[in-house]
């Protein structure tokens, strides 16, 4: 889905972990970009010139993790998020506003971790809770796990995941219903860690709100 062209574009940068803090427990930069879709709503976006199409973009299953990015302070910490919503989606479950985010961290300059997430019945990211509890440390393998729940929709690395030499793979789904006086927020997000034999050894899962 593709703003007007007179929507707004909003950005704002330089916030050091007030909204959330970063699993590296470090302190770091938080930078949100936002922009104003068809419905008026508040949604993610381009803060650039060009028009914000996002959601029609294919998510790399596996960006790099690792490569220098932009130059950063040294030792420092840096989120981006980028979201977009829009009421005239097809969401993947009735009465949900349908919505899509990526989250990445960046720490000294390199990639450690990227989660997307979607509520669009097109592309969602919605999975099986439930399996997780079949997935056994030091038994279950990386080839298992994504046999159970379908292919990763984020990655981290140390120190987002405790073990130096891990991998963590990850699945998140969220999803808001009712009106902006009444909102209904559920999420929910699997970390399963693997090492480099492939072999899990850490299994987070959070869930939260009402679905």
């Amino acid at each position: 889905m593709e703003p007007d062209a007179g929507d707004e574009r909003e950005r704002h940068e330089g916030h050091r972990g007030e909204e959330e803090e970063p699993a590296s427990k470090r302190n770091g930069r938080h930078d949100r970009v936002a922009v104003r879709g068809p419905s008026g709503g508040a949604d993610g976006g381009n803060p650039s010139d060009h028009r914000a199409h996002y959601g029609m973009l294919t998510v790399p299953p596996q960006p790099s993790m690792g490569a220098a990015s932009q130059p950063l302070a040294e030792d420092a910490l840096r989120m981006a998020s980028y979201a977009y919503a829009t009421a005239g989606g097809d969401p993947l479950a009735s009465g949900v506003t349908p919505a899509r985010s990526i989250d990445f961290a960046f720490l000294d300059q390199v990639l450690v971790s990227y989660q997307f997430v979607s509520s669009f019945k097109a592309d969602h990211t919605d999975f099986d809770e439930n399996k997780v509890a079949t997935i056994k440390k030091g038994v279950t393998t990386r080839d298992e796990v994504v046999a159970l729940l379908g292919p990763p929709t984020g990655m981290q690395i140390y120190p987002m995941v405790a073990g130096k030499d891990d991998t963590g793979l990850g699945w998140s789904y969220a999803q808001v219903r009712g009106s902006a006086f009444s909102l209904k927020v559920y999420q929910k997000t699997v970390v399963v860690s693997v090492n480099p034999a492939g072999v899990v050894t850490d299994v987070q899962l959070t869930a939260s709100g009402e679905r």
